[in-house]
């Protein structure tokens, strides 16, 4: 038998009839990267990529801001024979003139050396373990990379689960829920965390509402989710119980932070300027769409949910969410723009006039008539920009005729979110208010992580290091040990219903109180998406609560149609692969009755016959499983909300009034 270390399959053994794995975790990591990739060459051209991507970024900037004689061309070079006489290049940049400023581009560069150092060797290690993983899908799981591109992961689960009952690579339980929870360990613990509230990331004085971008993340799992964890996947001592030890390592990450602040800004602005600058200038209007920002997409993502079912999920809900957010125009800006848009559009035909008069006199007129004016071109180019961006801003009359209430319940019903507050106001402007702060303009969330790369050392040495009592007390409590799985777990993510179960949605607790639930009826929710795609997952008070919430009375109420139709121009484009019934995704059709019976879901969904099936048949079949999944978890969470509010309607004056009784 084959003896794995923690980093990968040994290559030169591919012919041994089995193998052991010493860090399960980064191996089952790896495996889903590389179904992530969809196959060797996808993964292999993506690592080659970032690669040479870095190496042009390094090299370009470098010129750029060392080898170009920037002062004497801005200051020198207005006209043709003056640009003639004007020194372009530097031909010593490591020793001319050492300024402040030169000196900070030299440290600037020199740090940008060290991170393409830092990324390609990871780039080349994890190319040398794509090697080994490719060989452990197609000599163990007998899986080519067509089936890969093709497949869905609960059929790669599937066969590692069968070649570990019949191989055993180590001394652990493996199930599809084992491995979820392997591979998102560090995850379903910030998922806890951001749900129960228990990281203070507000902006000090400035700023009430929390602050989550890729630079806060990135901290939080430098600090926090990485370092809580031994090579055994154990909780380290010190964050069980030493709270000062961790407020002192997150105030010296804050003034880390603070010190690279400057060189981690400019290079942010020149990525950003490098891979956009001319996507704006082609497409302006790009300013004007939206997005969910990161806070949203935390609140949002469950436990055990892997990143390509989170993705596909959310982006089902992106048509909606903008026909939503259009519903509520800002009446001031809208007007604005008509204007904006009216003179834009008035120069550009002045000018594009004047062009089909003469080409020359749209390069030769200059305004103002000066060697430092602009020549009609410039003028051209850029009121066709704001031309086109100030359009984007106009409300659609169209959209307007369309009913909030059913477009929101279309974004809540893929989004699995919507706030107690919120119930029964979709159709008003407070909704779409606090709704937007969630789905910004990417300019906005470009200006977010812009600023927090300012703002973050002061909310790691202040307001994160504060609640690391929180942190710590979290950590104890929401924590379990399973030797079976090997390592510390969330124990939200294991769906302990006896201990953490919610019973007003649907679960039934054996010691559970206010203190012990997730918020929103999180844990619930999340064992739903994951038992719609992984139907033969059992877990422990999971089938009473399919049974709480799909029992007769439900049954009954959700076979009738639900009042209030939605017009018919709410139907929105989706993926072609992802067409439904209109009777699993719109709530003006009943329930086909076969799905009110979802005790029998085992049979009808079980995950190995739908791999058959797609490898017998194609790679439809495979879409069709996926769109079957997704129909038992929309049904599931219709039933849900029937029962939350039949419950809500019984208990008025329970303790947990306070708590989101939608999804």
């Amino acid at each position: 038998m084959q003896e794995l270390d923690s980093t990968a399959l040994l290559r030169g053994e591919a012919q041994s009839d089995s193998v052991r794995v010493r860090d399960m975790d980064r191996f089952c990591q790896r495996l889903y990267g590389y179904y992530q990739e969809k196959g060797f060459l996808n993964f292999v051209a993506r690592r080659i990529a970032n690669i040479f991507m870095f190496a042009f970024t390094l090299f370009f900037t470098a010129f750029l801001l060392l080898c170009v004689n920037w002062s004497d061309i801005i200051t020198g070079c207005w006209s043709e024979e003056s640009c003639r006489q004007t020194s372009l290049f530097i031909a010593a940049p490591l020793t001319h003139s050492l300024s402040i400023t030169r000196v900070f581009l030299l440290i600037y560069v020199v740090l940008l050396s060290i991170a393409f150092g830092v990324v390609s060797l990871r780039n080349v290690r994890e190319l040398w373990e794509c090697l080994e993983i490719r060989d452990f899908y197609h000599d163990k799981l007998g899986l080519t990379d067509c089936d890969v591109a093709s497949g869905e992961w609960c059929a790669v689960t599937d066969r590692l689960i069968d070649y570990h009952k019949q191989h055993s690579l180590g001394p652990y339980k493996l199930t599809a829920h084992d491995v979820a929870n392997r591979i998102m360990r560090r995850d379903n613990y910030l998922i806890a965390m951001l749900n129960r509230q228990v990281l203070n990331l507000t902006v000090p004085i400035l700023a009430p509402y929390p602050l989550l971008t890729h630079t806060v993340q990135a901290n939080l799992q430098l600090v926090l989710l990485d370092a809580m964890f031994d090579s055994s996947h154990h909780i380290r001592s010190h964050f069980l119980h030493d709270v000062d030890s961790l407020r002192s390592r997150v105030r010296w990450l804050g003034v880390l932070n603070l010190i690279l602040a400057p060189f981690i800004l400019a290079g942010l602005l020149n990525y950003l300027f490098l891979k956009h600058a001319e996507q704006l200038r082609n497409s302006p209007t790009a300013l004007s769409k939206r997005q969910y920002s990161k806070w949203a997409m935390w609140q949002f993502r469950e436990f055990n949910e892997l990143p390509h079912i989170f993705e596909r999920r959310l982006n089902l809900s992106v048509p909606y969410a903008d026909t939503y957010v259009e519903l509520f125009p800002n009446s001031l800006l809208s007007n604005v723009c008509r204007f904006v848009t009216y003179v834009s559009g008035a120069l550009v035909a002045v000018m594009i006039a004047i062009a089909c008069v003469s080409d020359e006199l749209i390069v030769h007129i200059r305004l103002p008539p000066n060697e430092t004016g602009k020549n009609l071109v410039w003028y051209l180019a850029v009121s066709m920009a704001i031309l086109t961006v100030s359009r984007s801003f106009i409300t659609d009359k169209q959209v307007l005729a369309q009913d909030p209430a059913a477009v929101f319940a279309r974004v809540v019903e893929h989004t699995h979110y919507s706030p107690n507050s919120w119930k029964g106001k979709y159709h008003t402007r407070f909704v779409c208010d606090e709704f937007s702060a969630f789905y910004k303009l990417k300019v906005l969330l470009f200006v977010d992580e812009v600023l927090s790369i300012i703002v973050t050392p002061f909310v790691l040495m202040f307001s994160l290091a504060d609640s690391m009592g929180d942190f710590v007390e979290f950590v104890r409590t929401f924590t379990e040990e399973l030797d079976d799985v090997g390592g510390d777990v969330c124990s939200f993510a294991m769906f302990n219903f006896e201990r953490h179960g919610n019973p007003q949605f649907g679960a039934v607790p054996h010691s559970a109180g206010v203190a012990r639930t997730t918020r929103d009826g999180k844990m619930e929710k999340s064992f739903l998406s994951f038992k719609a795609n992984h139907p033969e997952s059992q877990v422990p008070g999971g089938e009473e609560l399919l049974h709480n919430i799909t029992k007769p009375s439900m049954a009954a109420s959700i076979e009738s149609p639900i009042a209030s139709p939605s017009p018919p121009a709410l139907s929105l484009p989706r993926a072609p692969h992802l067409m439904l019934p209109p009777s699993t995704t719109d709530n003006r059709y009943p329930l086909p009755q076969q799905q009110l019976h979802l005790s029998n879901h085992h049979a009808n969904l079980n995950s190995s016959l739908a791999f058959s099936l797609a490898a017998s048949q194609g790679p439809h079949m495979l879409s069709s499983h996926m769109a079957n999944s997704m129909a038992v978890g929309e049904s599931y969470f219709q039933f849900l909300q029937r029962y939350c509010d039949e419950h809500q309607e019984h208990q008025h004056n329970s303790p947990l009034q306070s708590s989101n009784f939608r999804l």
